[in-house]
C-alpha cells in the first residue's frame, strides 16, 4: 500500500511538473509571439520612416526645381525689361533727332520766306524806280 501511495505521489508530482513545464512553454511561446509582433511593428515603422524620407527628398527636389524655374523666369523678365528700356531709349533718341530735323526745316522755310519777301520788295522798289 505504501509503495502504491508513493507511486501515486510520484505520479502526481510528475503530473504537476509536466503541467508547470507546459505552462512555462506556453508562456515562452506567448513571449516569442509578442517579440515577433513587436519586431514586425518596428519593421513597419522603419519602412514608413524610409518612405517618408524619400517623399520629403522628392518634395525638396521639386521645390528646388521650382525655385530654379522661377529664377530663370525672373532673369528672362529682367532681360526683357532691359531690352524694352533700350528700345525706348532708341525711340526717344530717334524722336529727338526727328524734332531737331523738323526745327531745322522750319528755320529753313522761314529763311526762304524772308528771302522771298526781300526779293519781292526789291522787285517792287525796282518797279517804282
Amino acid at each position: 500500500k505504501k509503495k502504491s501511495e508513493t507511486a501515486e505521489a510520484t505520479a502526481s508530482d510528475a503530473k504537476k511538473k509536466s503541467e508547470t513545464a507546459e505552462a512555462t512553454a506556453s508562456d515562452a511561446k506567448k513571449k516569442s509571439e509578442t517579440a515577433e509582433a513587436t519586431a514586425l511593428a518596428a519593421k513597419d515603422k522603419s519602412e514608413t520612416a524610409a518612405a517618408t524620407a524619400l517623399e520629403a527628398k522628392d518634395k525638396s527636389q521639386t521645390a528646388e526645381a521650382t525655385a530654379l524655374a522661377a529664377k530663370d523666369k525672373s532673369q528672362t523678365a529682367e532681360a526683357t525689361a532691359s531690352d524694352a528700356k533700350k528700345k525706348s531709349e532708341r525711340a526717344e533718341a530717334t524722336s529727338s533727332d526727328a524734332n531737331e530735323k523738323l526745327e531745322r526745316a522750319e528755320a529753313t522755310a522761314l529763311a526762304a520766306k524772308d528771302k522771298s519777301e526781300t526779293a519781292e520788295s526789291t522787285a517792287l522798289a525796282a518797279k517804282d524806280k
